[in-house]
């Protein structure tokens, strides 16, 4: 019984470090008890209101806001990242989401589409659609900078006919040079088009972009 208590009160340390709010998957336990038993231990800490079992697979340190008077869910983009930790992929937000983040569109999609090394699938998350696409550019995703892998997924969804509409004096602005230059980079071995528009990054100016 003791050994069961030490383990409980291991896991209840990792949890309480974490911020309110936090998803947590049995793998985050490994160093304590392997999966196939860490559920036990999961079970009694939802028992004790120290985790909520927020989908499969899936338990959330409880975050309750007082103004609201009620326990606030993760969003559904912690969920998808979740997911995709639990099943060991890459993953990088595209559509909507990709564009959004770099300013390239102000929509808002109902659903979250992601690129990712892992196989297509589909899960429902709050009445929402997360989405994961299987993606052969695997180089595309495994980048230095994430922002550098969402700019890829942003010009793929732009796709060729549109690619060249985006400003580029708007847009490099929210890449630093590092940034920019691992884009370029990469660029020069991905699809034509890609590989064309970003031919007109310049970096000798870039800073009075």
């Amino acid at each position: 019984m003791k050994k069961s208590i030490n383990k409980t009160e291991q896991i209840k340390s990792i949890i309480n470090s974490a911020p309110d709010g936090t998803l947590f998957i049995a793998s985050d336990f490994k160093s304590i008890e392997n999966s196939a038993a860490i559920h036990v231990y999961l079970n009694r800490l939802i028992d004790q209101n120290i985790l909520i079992r927020y989908s499969r697979g899936m338990y959330q340190k409880p975050k309750f806001n007082a103004n609201l008077n009620s326990f606030i869910n993760p969003t559904l983009l912690e969920a998808a990242e979740t997911i995709a930790r639990n099943n060991n992929w890459i993953v990088v937000p595209t559509e909507e989401m990709a564009l959004n983040s770099l300013g390239l569109s102000t929509q808002v999609s109902n659903q979250l589409v992601f690129a990712s090394s892992g196989p297509n699938k589909k899960y429902m998350v709050n009445n929402r659609k997360i989405i994961f696409k299987h993606t052969y550019r695997i180089n595309e995703l495994m980048t230095k900078h994430k922002k550098v892998a969402i700019a890829f997924q942003a010009f793929r969804t732009l796709g060729k006919d549109s690619i060249n509409e985006i400003n580029i004096h708007t847009f490099l602005p929210r890449f630093n040079t590092s940034e920019v230059q691992e884009l370029i980079d990469l660029a020069s071995n991905s699809t034509r088009w890609i590989s064309e528009f970003t031919q007109k990054f310049n970096l000798n100016n870039y800073e009075t972009l």
